[in-house]
């Protein structure tokens, strides 16, 4: 007669060592896999914007949407509204226009009227526009006090391939240029945490710090006009052509990251 026999407590033990081992191993890489997806429908959306962007000038007599009247008296003139018809028809003061946001950030829960983002949490804008990238300032039309017009690229249907025009930011915005600050890691926040640039990101030689982001690995992805786009290192943001005057720093040495 054939005796059944079961598993010793040792052999159910061994069993479920080695299912956790396995688990241990598989789990980065599939966090891994899930981020690459994340990153690549985050290309996708920014490829979109930029050729949003394309057309909306050439439509518009070369020019991209007007930053005067963004700031100005007309709210609605900001990027995002102006580029809605060539994305997704939505109003973003009304709808929320998903494409705003890379699926590597939380959407802010917060609907505060101005809330900068991080490098893993999105900006409110004007208290009910959210989002997660930002539009390279140089880019766009019109002129702001402060911010030298000689700088910007004033017809933006004429400028050729390898411009950046978005971003991953910390806000709709931004305005970089090759000779401005480092990030500092103040509140050991990281990059994206509460750092200079982020507090006051509106002061000329700090711009850069609304894109210097840990957001997909010490990098961001950036559009380019021309419609490509870039997964750029953090470091090498000092190296693209972001107005004009902007020329490549390639001394830029940044934090360690996060404390």
């Amino acid at each position: 007669m054939r005796v059944k026999r079961a598993f010793t407590l040792i052999e159910l033990l061994v069993v479920i060592s080695i299912i956790a081992l396995l688990l241990a191993i598989m789990m980065p890489a599939l966090g891994m896999v899930k981020e690459k997806a994340k990153s690549v429908v985050c290309k996708s959306q920014l490829r979109q914007m930029a050729i949003a962007l394309q057309t909306y000038a050439g439509e518009n007599n070369g020019k991209a949407p007007d930053f005067g009247a963004s700031y100005g008296a007309d709210p609605d003139g900001f990027w995002f509204v102006g580029l809605a018809p060539y994305l997704a028809g939505d109003d973003p003061y009304e709808e929320k226009m998903e494409i705003l946001t890379c699926p590597s950030t939380k959407v802010s829960p917060d609907n505060g009227t101005y809330i900068p983002g991080t490098d893993k949490n999105g900006w409110v804008f004007q208290g009910s526009v959210k989002g997660s990238y930002g539009i390279n300032f140089w880019v766009m039309s019109g002129s702001l006090r402060g911010f030298s017009a000689e700088r910007r690229f004033q017809n933006f249907s004429s400028l050729r391939g390898g411009l950046p025009t978005f971003a991953d930011s910390t806000w709709p915005d931004g305005h970089p240029d090759g000779d401005d600050q480092v990030p500092l890691d103040v509140y050991g926040g990281g990059y994206g945490g509460e750092n200079i640039n982020t507090r006051f990101p509106g002061s000329m030689g700090y711009g850069m710090g609304r894109f210097c982001i840990d957001r997909h690995g010490m990098a961001i992805n950036v559009a380019m006009t021309g419609g490509s786009v870039e997964t750029v290192d953090l470091e090498d943001l000092w190296v693209l052509k972001w107005n004009q005057l902007s020329k490549p720093n390639y001394d830029i040495v940044l934090p360690t990251g996060r404390e």
